[in-house]
């Protein structure tokens, strides 16, 4: 059995010309190129959290960061939101908890805030 492109090339070699069997390339467009560029560019910087730091610097100007003495609820209200990752441990004194963020760590001690360790 003889491959469809083997067929095309002995056939185009022949003088042969087959209609319809390979459909040229159009040539890319500038508006084509930057749609191209502008996805790569956007796909990167999502891959590498560019995305997520933008909209967290913009909802971290209308809200306030978390402090010391916050509750549960206003650091969830704060610009930093809900946690990437907690952790949670019960001690004699009660109850601990630590949550992860790109920014940093908040402790919480009985649901109110004892520490933040920031990163940069």
């Amino acid at each position: 059995m003889i491959r469809t492109a083997t067929l095309a090339s002995a056939l185009v070699f022949t003088g042969v010309v087959i209609s319809g069997c390979v459909q040229p390339v159009p040539p890319e467009t500038d508006a084509d190129r930057e749609r191209r560029t502008a996805d790569y560019k956007q796909a990167l910087e999502d891959q590498l959290g560019i995305t997520r730091a933008r909209q967290r610097a913009e909802v971290c100007a209308k809200l306030p960061a978390p402090s010391i003495g916050m509750t549960e609820a206003k650091v969830l209200a704060s610009c930093w939101g809900r946690p990437d990752h907690s952790a949670q441990s019960v001690t004699a004194s009660g109850k601990d908890a630590v949550w992860a963020y790109p920014e940093g760590y908040v402790y919480l001690t009985n649901g109110v805030v004892t520490k933040i360790v920031t990163s940069r």
